[in-house]
């Protein structure tokens, strides 16, 4: 059988939802550079695995008979590029999930909740039999999203450091505006196809412009809270100036660009963004 090849290794490795990946290591990075915490590896890479076993999962299902008719419509490439490499892409997710599962066994209660919560959601999300899902109400799809990546982070990173409750907390909802952001500009990818199915997002609402706009501002508001934080006394300065910033000038420099693929632009730059300011500290 002939498998045609994605437009780029960009593409591929997006289809694999790998950027997905390293966006949600990107949140455990955010949470622990905001609390003055070392960046652990092994949690980052948990985030990384269960993100990615969990977003492929969805793509794929666990089971012959999917994909969703909803991502036929709005990334037909995606789908087809999938399902001419079965099973390997439900091999690989579950492969993801039971080692990002394991890795955080001995981490606590909560931290091995994190994979079995993570697909429960995602089925919640996506694939519950009603006629309107919680992935095609508005702003509430991408809530959950952003909740979800928050919620593994804060628990991630308090499961292997000492920092206090208050500054995760400021930690977390500072990155909830952020990863609001993130999750509403990925929705510019499927304006079509969720256009098509009758799934009101915030794009089709309010148009593209005024879209990146909103982005702009969320990333504000969780710079905002990050310094705000300092200046009582919460968080420190040196912990928090520059990731407070970063997403910022991300953020603005991809409105500023408007990337052909806005998704893959996200889960790329952000995270790296986001190593980037951890590794200069």
């Amino acid at each position: 059988m002939r498998v045609d090849p994605p437009n780029s290794l960009v593409d591929a490795i997006g289809h694999l939802a790998l950027w997905a990946g390293c966006y949600a290591a990107g949140c455990v990075i955010y949470v622990s550079v905001a609390v003055g915490v070392p960046v652990d590896f092994r949690t980052v890479l948990i985030a990384l695995l269960a993100a990615v076993g969990t977003y492929l999962l969805d793509r794929v299902g666990p089971m012959p008979g999917w994909p969703d008719r909803a991502d036929v419509a709005a990334v037909p490439e995606r789908v087809r590029f999938l399902r001419r490499r079965m099973p390997m892409p439900r091999v690989l997710a579950a492969a993801c999930l039971m080692v990002s599962w394991l890795l955080a066994f001995d981490l606590g209660w909560f931290s091995r909740l994190i994979v079995p919560g993570a697909v429960m959601a995602m089925w919640i999300y996506a694939h519950v039999p009603q006629r309107r899902r919680p992935k095609d109400v508005l702003v509430v799809k991408n809530l959950i999203v952003a909740g979800g990546l928050v919620a593994m982070s804060l628990v991630l990173v308090a499961a292997v450091s000492t920092a206090s409750a208050s500054s995760l907390a400021i930690a977390g909802l500072a990155l909830l505006f952020v990863t609001c952001s993130g999750a509403m500009l990925c929705d510019l990818d499927d304006c079509r196809g969720d256009a098509r199915r009758g799934t009101l997002t915030i794009p089709i609402l309010v148009g593209t412009k005024l879209t990146w706009w909103i982005a702009d501002a969320l990333v504000l508001m969780g710079g905002a809270i990050l310094l705000g934080s300092a200046a009582m006394g919460v968080l420190r300065w040196e912990d928090v100036i520059l990731l407070a910033a970063g997403p910022v000038v991300l953020t603005g420099t991809l409105h500023a660009i408007q990337p052909r693929r806005v998704r893959h632009a996200v889960d790329i730059l952000i995270p790296l963004g986001i190593a980037a300011i951890a590794m200069s500290g």
